[in-house]
């Protein structure tokens, strides 16, 4: 029984060593990789698709040509002759990016550009139809009074100083290419408080001859000292550099709150300057719609400040 029981042993071990030998010359066929499991004959998954792999990771790398950078999108190229660059972008009182708009919907101006970054805030701008879109800053060309202006309005302002330079860069490229010679930077300037007069503008430029130009015309720049921040202060400094006159008007604002009136008086100077009319009376109209509101919110803290001071006074009381 012991010889049977060896016999067997015996036997069943040669059927082991023939099944993995009959593997072994199995997996050679197939170029399966000693490594793997002997049991595991399932080929491995496709992780990449069956385009070559060099072709692959050269998409990978380039985006496939659907990653956002910095770049401008032409819907059109206009004829320009000695064009006058103008920008406003948010920012302080909103007051660039009013003067902007009121721009481009005063002289009916056109859009010929738009320009895109991943640099600009992480959201999408959801339009009137609920459509959705990426943020953007756009260019728009306006002829009055025998001057091209291009004018430059958006969404938002970049997020990061890397993301400043290289979208002020990018459109002062434009302006290059246009022959832009001369830049007007719109902005606000914040003192904390709102004024229901005329805000004043602070004016600076470039080179002491602009301020005297503007002092010819009536218009001081202050004695304001600092920095100007952002793209309105970048595209002033770079396009120095490039050889781009530039002129910053900034409006007084309280800073934290819309500010049609601050935006009127850039408009004004800005006129001025360029010697062309700008009609303001939406701002004014708007401007008086701020100031009824902000009228209305003072009397109401003022209405429940005595009602809490009233209060304090019946709830007084002594221990003696």
């Amino acid at each position: 029984m012991g010889e049977e029981g060896n016999f067997t042993l015996r036997g069943r071990r040669g059927s082991e060593a023939q099944k993995m030998q009959a593997l072994r010359k199995l997996h050679a066929e197939r170029g399966v990789s000693k490594m793997r499991r002997v049991h595991d004959l399932t080929p491995p998954p496709k992780v990449l698709s069956s385009r070559p792999i060099r072709k692959v990771q050269k998409e990978i790398e380039e985006g496939g040509g659907r990653k956002v950078k910095t770049e401008i999108r032409f819907t059109s190229v206009p004829k320009v002759r000695g064009p006058i660059m103008i920008e406003g972008l948010p920012g302080v009182g909103h007051v660039g990016k009013l003067a902007t708009e009121h721009l481009i919907e005063e002289f009916g101006a056109q859009k010929f550009a738009d320009l895109y970054s991943p640099h600009f805030p992480h959201h999408v701008i959801v339009e009137k139809d609920g459509s959705v879109r990426l943020p953007r800053n756009s260019f728009y060309l306006a002829k009055v009074g025998g001057k091209d202006l291009i004018i430059v309005a958006g969404d938002a302002q970049a997020v990061s100083s890397e993301g400043y330079y290289e979208i002020a860069n990018k459109i002062l490229d434009l302006a290059e290419r246009f022959g832009v010679k001369r830049l007007f930077a719109l902005g606000g300037y914040a003192t904390g408080r709102y004024t229901s007069g005329k805000p004043r503008v602070v004016v600076s430029a470039t080179d002491p001859s602009l301020l005297k130009e503007c002092g010819d015309l009536g218009i001081t720049g202050g004695e304001e000292t600092g920095s100007i921040v952002g793209t309105t202060g970048l595209l002033l400094g770079l396009g120095k550099v490039r050889g781009i006159e530039g002129i910053c008007l900034l409006g007084e604002t309280h800073g934290a709150l819309i500010d049609h009136r601050s935006t009127q008086s850039v408009l004004e100077v800005l006129g001025t300057i360029l010697g062309i009319k700008i009609n303001t009376v939406v701002l004014e109209e708007r401007a008086r719609e701020v100031e009824r509101m902000l009228a209305k919110f003072k009397r109401e803290f003022e209405r429940r400040e005595a009602i809490e001071r009233q209060k304090a006074k019946e709830e007084l009381w002594y221990i003696g």
